[in-house]
């Protein structure tokens, strides 16, 4: 894909450290692969292709969503050439008009005056509303747990479990909310990764106490 903008052309390369991301560059813009006695040499990690420029834009893709950064004039001409060639719909720009929160990917920006903020409220509340159930029918705990509760290195088995009579549907149960959870974890709430693995490593050995 090639943007014509104001007199120049920009083009994208896709990013090395992850195959959603892309970077557009100035095509005047020069790359060379590094040698690998310079990228093994090197006393900071170095991506193994070297741009002679920086990247003015760069763009998150996910399915058929992306989301930009970089010049609105330029995102402007973007558009057009993604326009030009593909179906898509009107974009929504953050801070203009009432447009004053996106959400990509679970992840909230919202603005607030000059201030940029990344959340998951959103995200949080709609697991709240999807494991309502689970939530109203369990029963309460403590925050912090108690030390009796994670004082153990391994979780100790439910008879049940060690049975082998576990119910395969709770534990796929279990792994969903893990999961939606995980993902809060691994961006926004890093403070509830030790719990978070906790509840894990009863999965196997303990799902009525994970649950």
């Amino acid at each position: 894909l090639s943007v014509p903008f104001k007199g120049k052309t920009f083009h994208l390369v896709r990013s090395e450290v992850h195959h959603s991301i892309w970077h557009l560059y100035d095509s005047s813009s020069k790359t060379r692969r590094r040698d690998p006695v310079e990228l093994a040499e090197s006393p900071v990690p170095l991506l193994p292709t070297e741009h002679s420029s920086a990247p003015v834009a760069s763009i998150g893709v996910y399915v058929d969503d992306f989301i930009w950064t970089g010049p609105r004039d330029l995102f402007m001409a973007f558009h057009k050439s993604i326009k030009a060639k593909f179906k898509v719909g009107d974009p929504e720009i953050l801070g203009e008009g009432e447009c004053r929160q996106l959400t990509f990917l679970g992840v909230t920006l919202e603005t607030e005056g000059s201030d940029l903020h990344l959340h998951q409220a959103a995200y949080t509340w709609s697991l709240l509303e999807r494991f309502a159930d689970d939530l109203r029918s369990n029963r309460s705990v403590s925050v912090p747990a108690p030390v009796e509760s994670s004082g153990s290195d391994s979780p100790s088995p439910n008879k049940a479990d060690v049975a082998g009579s576990a119910d395969p549907k709770l534990k796929k149960r279990c792994q969903q909310i893990l999961g939606a959870i995980l993902w809060l974890v691994t961006r926004t709430r890093p403070n509830l990764s030790y719990a978070h693995s906790r509840a894990a490593s009863f999965i196997e050995k303990g799902i009525h106490e994970c649950y």
